[in-house]
């Protein structure tokens, strides 16, 4: 298969998806606005296959996929459904915290009656302002997805040219052939960013009574809420649990795959600081100030992100080939820097939701009951400091950390010489098929990371008493 036929493949998926998952954004979005009953239990369902390990997922389904190779449409079914699955919950986060629309829905029917020739760059300004941002991500999220299109056989442009990568493609060749996706990418990012640039300008409109949704709507919701988490994770991690348990105990004397594991930790947090911290530099600053400069700024950062790790590997690695950087070309400089990259437009996101569900009295409260003279209300101060601020930071710390940690082609492509990430190494030992000792190999790659954040957690009282006397 070519790369035209792989591309066009990937751009009509992706497509295709994107015009399904809109309805079902706004859906949802009516969902979380009129229920009030275990909201939070349901936000954690919905984003539950977003920040899965599409690794996971995809190892999980391998053997399944290869039953299907006679059947390559349900092969591709099932790898669409799962796709929907994940880029459904970003949309749906996009709408949700989007502004309410500057044009009513009123003045659109009157536009409608008058059969105005601008109805349809008004609808852009108006209804359709809450979801074109969200349409946007959601295709270039499809469109630049790798690990399970990889290890379900599924054809993609982005398996295309990794593979032709990895088995001796010349960089510039590769950086040739990602010149026609990065063009697609680029001219979606394009005119999705002009259109928010454009309605950014207008005045938006006091928020609208919320839409009502019955109680099969609400029954409804739930359900979907399940299916996406029994499908995309309950199923396939319960085939890599069942085959480990009899692979575990020989992993005792495997000291490869923990000195993998505590590399790509190592790499992850020092790239998840680094990314957090230029994120809140970002957001502070334009918070504090309007500034079209900055934010002008902001953007060209957090632009190389948007366009795929693939991308993104094959630049960096040819950027630190020319002669200037050329003595740097071994070092971890290279993963660093594309790591941060990476990760740069993701924190935006995440900050900036931060900011939407912080509190800034509550912060402002805690604060001064935390000067207080007593070590009882300085204790107290400390605890709602961790449910107001701090719970919410480490999330989004924990959430970046994984992005960036079970990240394939990053580490693969720009990892110095001698360091081998746990996740490529098993990417790699995926294509001879499951075992026993591999999925014993991805229990402990993922399983050891997630044990550390929740013993922090545990033992976070008494870390706040020596961070914050």
């Amino acid at each position: 298969m070519s790369l035209w036929v792989a591309l066009g493949i990937t751009s009509l998926r992706s497509a295709i998806l994107v015009a399904i998952a809109i309805p079902l954004c706004l859906w949802m979005k009516t969902f979380f606005q009129t229920n009030q009953r275990f909201r939070s239990l349901a936000w954690l369902l919905l984003l539950v296959p977003v920040v899965a390990p599409r690794m996971l997922t995809g190892f999980g389904y391998a053997n399944f996929s290869l039953s299907l190779v006679p059947y390559p449409v349900w092969n591709e079914l099932l790898y669409a459904v799962l796709l929907l699955f994940m880029i459904v919950p970003v949309g749906t986060v996009m709408c949700y915290f989007a502004p309410p629309a500057p044009i009513s829905k009123d003045a659109m029917h009157c536009l409608t009656l008058a059969e105005s020739e601008s109805r349809f760059s008004t609808a852009l300004r108006g209804p359709g302002s809450q979801f074109v941002a969200a349409a946007g991500l959601m295709f270039v999220l499809a469109f630049q997805e790798f690990e399970l299109a990889s290890l379900m056989g599924v054809s993609s442009w982005t398996v295309w040219l990794f593979d032709a990568q990895a088995g001796g493609l010349i960089l510039t060749e590769s950086l040739r052939y990602a010149l026609l996706p990065v063009l697609c990418e680029l001219l979606i990012v394009a005119a999705t960013g002009w259109i928010v640039w454009k309605n950014a300008g207008l005045v938006a409109r006091p928020q609208e009574a919320h839409r009502q949704m019955t109680t099969l709507g609400h029954k409804a919701a739930w359900s979907y809420l399940l299916v996406s988490l029994v499908l995309f994770c309950c199923v396939p991690w319960s085939f890599i649990l069942q085959a480990a348990v009899s692979g575990l105990p020989q992993l005792s004397n495997n000291y490869t795959i923990g000195n993998d594991i505590v590399a790509g930790c190592l790499f992850a947090f020092l790239a998840t600081a680094l990314a957090l911290a230029l994120a809140g530099l970002f957001v502070i600053r334009i918070e504090k100030r309007h500034s079209t400069g900055l934010r002008s700024i902001v953007c060209l950062v957090g632009l190389p992100g948007l366009f795929g790790s693939l991308v993104l590997g094959l630049s960096v690695l040819f950027v630190f080939q020319l002669s200037p950087l050329q003595n740097l070309y071994g070092t971890p400089l290279p993963w660093v820097l594309g790591s941060v990259l990476f990760l740069v437009p993701r924190a935006l996101l995440v900050m900036l939701l931060l900011m939407v569900v912080k509190s800034k009295e509550a912060g402002h409260l805690t604060q001064l009951l935390a000067k207080s003279g007593r070590k009882t209300q300085r204790a107290q101060a400390r605890e709602l400091q961790w449910r107001t601020s701090w719970a919410l930071h480490f999330v989004a710390f924990v959430l970046l950390f994984f992005w960036v940690y079970t990240d394939l082609t990053t580490a693969a492509i720009l990892a110095p010489p001698g360091i081998v990430t746990a996740p490529v190494r098993l990417y790699n030992l995926m294509h001879y098929g499951q075992s026993a000792v591999l999925s014993a190999m991805v229990v402990a790659t993922f399983g050891l990371p997630a044990l550390a954040f929740g013993v922090t957690v545990l033992f976070r009282k008494p870390l706040q008493k020596v961070l914050v006397p």
